[in-house]
Order: structure tokens, then C-alpha cells, then sequence
């Protein structure tokens, strides 16, 4: 079954041939981008910048956001997902202050027709910093990152519209409820350990002290990198601590899978339909060695997805790819360098 695209009301096999759909997932956020092409080259009402699309396989939807300013002259379409839409969408109360606490930010956003997402469960009602207010503006996105490392959570809007936090980033390999993946040969993963800091010497506005800029230091080993924590507003000594060691850990020698690895649903045990296979899921990689060396089969989560519909492929990213540059532990931890 191929899945089927609709733009505002509009189902595109009602607009003329379309094709070349590629799918992409993220463990953080959910549906990230969804790409398309069409043989018409004429305008349509709903074919137009911000409208929803949605990415639907029989009564299922797997995959919505809104589409991007559209070029109908070549044929090629791009959607972002719904998750996208916290990148610009400021952390607010309904009084127009700033907030640290998620609910406050993602009902304030939805009230006021930011976010085209629902919110059934519960984020966190608690603020990230004292007294909730913060001297930044930030924005939606930096706040639920730094929610998800203080948690060790993952939080995903789902195909329905829904926010919520499935994952755990500490248990992502339980006893059961995987993909079975027979690897082609040729794609085994390879293993890394790159170290990016030794030392994490982090500057940060001490709660406790009535606002002063205090330092604290992580570490004792080469090369020493510098980190601000002041745009996480007035924190204790104890949470900037525990904020750097997550850098330090994340930057320190890490051995890892390396590289992705492409998938067809015959390489699957089961043969599921492709659309059911993205990130966040865990996949046993039968025959590929743990970065250890000790386990035959290990298990992985996605990182990320890509499904290009017509070649009938996934691409994989796991979890266990080490980041590659210090700039990326330092953002994912809601920090700047």
C-alpha cells in the first residue's frame, strides 16, 4: 500500500501524477520533512505556503505538517513537520511574560494559533529556572530540549497532532518490541571514539546569589572548552553542574556506531509495510557487532528515518552515532558555546 497526500482538502491523485515521496522521521519531534513531485504545473488553492499536509496510509495517518512557499514551475513540493513549528514560536505566558514552565509555553502557543498541535498529556508543569520568568526570550524549541535533557526524555509530536514524551533516553533496549533487520552485506556499521573535551568550564547566573555569574568546572583533562549556561536564567550551582557533566559525558571519548544503514521491508522479519518503520524505533541488527564487540545482535534506536517510497528503502540512523561536533552537544543540551 502506497500512502496517500493531502494538502488542505485536497488529495494530490486528484491533482494528476505525483511521485518521487520521501518520508523523514526524527526520535526528536517526530515528522521532520516530506518531500514530493508532481508532472502538473499548474496552481491550486491549497497548494500554498502553511497549508496542512498530512501523509496518510489507508485510514492511518503517518506522517502531517504544512507545506512550504511551493515553485509549481518545477514540480517540486516540501512539507515541514509539525514539530518544526517550535523552532519560532516564543516561550510565553498568556500574559505576554516569559515562562520557563513547558504546559505554560505549548497552551499559550496553541491559544494563540502557533502551534497546530494538541496537547493531551502533561509536559512538565514545573518551571526550569526560579521564579519561572526568564531574561531571554527563547524559544519553544530550546526550552523542550532543555526540558528533555534535564528529564532524559524524548518528546515527539505524533501523527495525530499530539505532543507527548515516549521515550526514555536511558532505556531505549527493552526485552522485547523491535524490528528483526538481516543486514545486506557491505552495510555493517562501523565504530568511532572521537573525545571533543577533557574538561567543560561552564558560566552560569547563580540563584542563590542574587543573580551574580559564577563558574563551575568539570573535568580535569584536555582540550578544556568553555560553555554559557546564563541563558538558562538563574540556575543553582548544583544544576549547572549537572548540565555540564552532560556535555562532558556526551564530549568525552565516545565509541559508537558510526554511519547509517538502508533497509527494505524483505530485510525485515515480518515484511511490515515501510511506512511502520522509522525512528524511535529499535532494531536488532542480526550478524552487526555492539561498538563492544560482545554482542552478535545488538539493539538500536533510530535517530533518524528517511523512507524513499519509490525505491522501496529506509534509511537509519541509530542513536549509538556519536555527534560529530561539540556545537551539537552544547545546543542539545540547551547551552550555548
Amino acid at each position: 500500500m502506497t500512502p496517500q497526500i493531502r494538502v488542505g482538502t485536497t488529495w494530490l491523485s486528484g491533482l494528476g501524477p505525483w511521485g518521487d515521496l520521501v518520508i523523514d522521521h526524527r526520535l526528536w519531534g517526530g515528522s521532520w520533512e516530506m518531500t514530493w513531485g508532481m508532472t502538473s504545473k499548474r496552481r491550486h488553492r491549497d497548494l500554498i505556503a502553511g497549508a496542512p499536509v498530512a501523509a496518510w496510509l489507508g485510514p492511518r495517518p503517518i506522517w502531517r505538517g504544512t507545506l512550504l512557499e511551493p515553485d509549481p514551475g518545477s514540480g517540486d513540493f516540501v512539507a515541514e513537520g509539525l514539530c518544526r513549528q517550535a523552532e519560532t514560536v516564543p516561550c510565553l505566558t498568556a500574559a505576554g511574560e516569559t515562562t520557563s514552565t513547558p504546559n505554560v509555553a505549548i497552551d499559550n502557543g496553541i491559544t494563540r494559533g502557533w502551534l497546530n498541535w494538541a496537547r493531551a498529556f502533561s509536559i512538565s508543569s514545573a518551571p526550569l529556572v526560579e521564579g519561572d520568568t526568564t531574561d531571554n526570550l527563547n524559544s519553544l524549541d530550546d526550552l523542550l530540549a532543555a526540558h528533555g535533557e534535564d528529564t532524559g526524555r524524548y518528546w515527539t509530536i505524533d501523527p495525530r497532532a499530539i505532543i507527548h514524551e515516549p521515550l526514555h533516553r536511558k532505556g531505549m533496549t527493552p526485552a522485547a518490541g523491535f524490528w528483526d533487520v538481516v543486514l545486506a552485506d557491505g552495510d555493517r556499521i562501523g565504530t568511532s571514539e572521537e573525545k571533543l573535551a577533557g574538561t567543560i568550564v561552564a558560566r552560569y547566573v547563580d540563584k542563590n546569589a542574587g543573580g551574580v555569574r559564577k563558574t563551575v568546572v568539570v573535568g580535569s583533562a584536555r582540550p578544556v572548552k568553555k560553555v554559557d549556561l546564563t541563558n538558562r536564567g538563574p540556575i543553582t550551582a548544583a544544576k549547572a553542574t549537572a548540565t555540564a557533566q552532560i556535555i562532558l559525558d556526551e564530549a568525552a571519548a565516545q565509541v559508537g556506531l558510526l554511519g547509517s544503514f538502508e533497509v527494505t521491508r524483505n530485510q525485515i522479519i515480518g515484511h511490515p509495510n515501510l511506512a511502520m518503520v522509522t525512528a524511535s524505533h529499535r532494531f536488532r541488527l542480526r550478524g552487526q557487532h555492539d561498538p563492544a564487540g560482545l554482542n552478535a545482535s545488538p539493539v538500536i534506536t533510530g535517530d533518524q528515518s528517511r523512507w524513499t517510497v519509490d525505491e522501496g528503502k529506509v534509511l537509519i540512523t541509530p542513536v549509538g552515532a556519536p555527534q560529530r561536533d561539540l556545537e551539537s552537544i552544547i545546543e542539545q543540551a540547551g547551552a550555548a558555546a
